[in-house]
């Protein structure tokens, strides 16, 4: 049930045909993990916080470097040296302290990654590496959870669901092992914020959407985003039947 605060703080996205009480009430009680709190992780968290996800598991090894600051804007020049998670987790609750604010000051990794990831409904992938990235789809096709997983780099980004159980790829039938070699850090290949911002709150909107039941995208497809061109091109993968991660899961 809903408090009448809370039926007055979240009044805008009531008012929604696809969201309405009921899709209020399911983020209330929803548990999301975000893996990385850096520049799309922060985007992620603060509007699930806002829109008033009732459990987000925050999941950051890092601390806060003054480098951060242009593009992760979760965070301000007084954290600078302070856990991200720590830091995040703050900030969140004074964006919603109605949120139960989980953090988890270390990186996921083969051995702690299925504890973390217990009992949640849906994982967003803000990672920057795709160590991580293959962990985090391993586990979820281990779990059987959602992943929502985007990057981006310079001017560009693009962004994709992971849900096997629905007939798609997983994060290893798009991104083979060879293809680590293209990847550049933001150190490397600089990024600005705003391409961010973009797939940011597109992978919170993924979020909503499979939490609140809309009609499902991109579970089969890619969406790619190039701001300097503002072109916006959905592009459609199958699962490899040979894929050493999730092939086992359509027998």
């Amino acid at each position: 049930m809903l408090s009448d605060q809370e039926l007055f703080r979240y009044s805008r996205q009531l008012l929604l045909e696809n969201l309405d009480i009921s899709g209020q009430e399911q983020l209330k009680k929803s548990r999301v993990l975000i893996a990385g709190l850096g520049g799309l992780g922060s985007i992620v968290a603060m509007y699930l916080a806002g829109a008033g996800v009732g459990c987000l598991v925050i999941v950051d090894g890092d601390e806060v470097d003054i480098t951060n600051l242009h593009r992760q804007v979760l965070y301000k020049e007084a954290d600078v040296g302070l856990d991200k998670s720590k830091a995040a987790q703050k900030n969140l609750l004074e964006l919603n302290s109605e949120v139960d604010i989980l953090t988890f000051d270390r990186a996921l990794d083969s051995e702690n990654i299925l504890s973390v990831l217990k009992e949640v409904d849906i994982v967003v992938d803000s990672t920057d590496n795709y160590t991580a990235r293959y962990n985090l789809n391993r586990a979820c096709l281990s779990l059987g959870i959602p992943m929502v997983s985007a990057s981006a780099q310079r001017f560009e980004g693009q962004i994709t669901i992971i849900n096997p159980a629905l007939g798609g790829p997983c994060y290893r039938c798009l991104y083979t092992d060879d293809s680590q070699h293209e990847a550049l850090s933001c150190s490397e290949g600089g990024i600005l914020s705003p391409i961010l911002g973009v797939l940011g709150s597109l992978q919170a909107f993924e979020v909503v959407r499979f939490l609140c039941n809309f009609e499902k995208a991109l579970v089969d497809s890619i969406l790619f985003i190039d701001l300097l061109t503002l072109d916006f091109r959905q592009v459609k993968y199958s699962a490899k039947k040979d894929c050493p991660d999730c092939s086992r899961l359509r027998g």
